[in-house]
């Protein structure tokens, strides 16, 4: 789960009879819970290192949180209060997202004329966006200067944007974020397509936009359009994945990153990331105690 809702005065009723030591462990707990959707081992070793103490430490406060109800072991997991029912309306929610996105999807699929089965389908999706927005080559070039783009020696052209250009800049946006399937902070989104336009074209927004959509299978994982944009995303090779060559545990430890499996979708990306995570942990815990 990467964001949950926070309650602060909720929160406060909930630790007011736990000590400075117990909040502190039930927080740490609570996040890896929701971190881990709700799948946190009891593993004594495994816990310690969450926490950073020892073992008879451990014990005294996961007695404590049991008995003043903070957790429960449920068939070997510590399960915090309250984080199962979360869990569950933060799926009905991601459930009623992927449904409204693939409903979009479908929509833009039929307003734009795609066909998956012809191999060229991308293509003709950005031609079909561009269609009644794409400027000459003189109009493209009027534009370019005056949202900022630089010119050979690398000096910025900060002219004041004219009428037509602002319109059609506009105009551009609106189809984009029309075709975005995540409709979040539109302003920001706007000014990052402007800076975007600085460097590309509609047309390359536009293709990149319709090689990320097929790989967006979980609304969680769809990145908000400002930050596509600013990352330059539009030129992204949806077929691989980036990922650190270096994975660091819970206790500090590192571990080296196997590449991750080719083809992944962003969402199959993530679950194999999560379960490698999880099997190195594992590992390093039974490594540890053997020593």
């Amino acid at each position: 789960m990467k964001w949950v809702a926070f309650d602060p005065h909720r929160y406060i009723e909930g630790i007011v009879e736990l000590t400075l030591q117990e909040v502190g462990a039930y927080q740490i707990l609570i996040t890896h819970a929701y971190a881990r959707d709700g799948d946190l081992p009891d593993n004594p070793e495994m816990i310690c290192r969450m926490l950073r103490c020892h073992g008879h430490t451990w014990r005294a406060i996961k007695a404590a949180l049991v008995a003043k109800s903070k957790i429960e072991i449920l068939d070997g997991k510590i399960v915090p209060n309250g984080v199962q029912n979360t869990l569950k309306s933060a799926a009905k929610v991601s459930e009623k997202q992927s449904k409204n996105s693939s409903k979009r999807w479908q929509k833009f699929k039929k307003d734009s004329g795609i066909n998956e089965s012809d191999e060229n389908w991308q293509s003709r999706v950005a031609s079909t966006t561009t269609t009644t927005t794409t400027p000459t080559k003189k109009e493209e070039d009027i534009l370019r200067s005056e949202t900022g783009a630089r010119d050979g020696n690398g000096s910025s052209k900060t002219k004041q944007m004219g009428a037509s250009a602002k319109r059609t800049l506009e105009k551009e946006f609106s189809e984009f974020y029309e075709a975005y399937p995540k409709k979040k902070a539109k302003k920001a989104a706007q000014k990052a397509y402007e800076k975007a336009r600085r460097d590309t074209t509609h047309a390359a927004i536009m293709a990149g936009l319709a090689r990320a959509i097929p790989t967006w299978n979980e609304p969680q994982y769809i990145p908000y359009p400002a930050t596509w944009l600013n990352r330059g995303c539009w030129d992204d090779d949806e077929t691989g994945n980036r990922q650190p060559s270096m994975l660091t545990l819970s206790n500090g430890a590192k571990v080296p990153m196997p590449n991750a499996p080719k083809g992944l979708t962003g969402s199959e990306y993530a679950k194999w990331y999560h379960d490698f995570c999880e099997k190195a942990e594992r590992q390093h815990a039974a490594e540890t105690h053997t020593h």
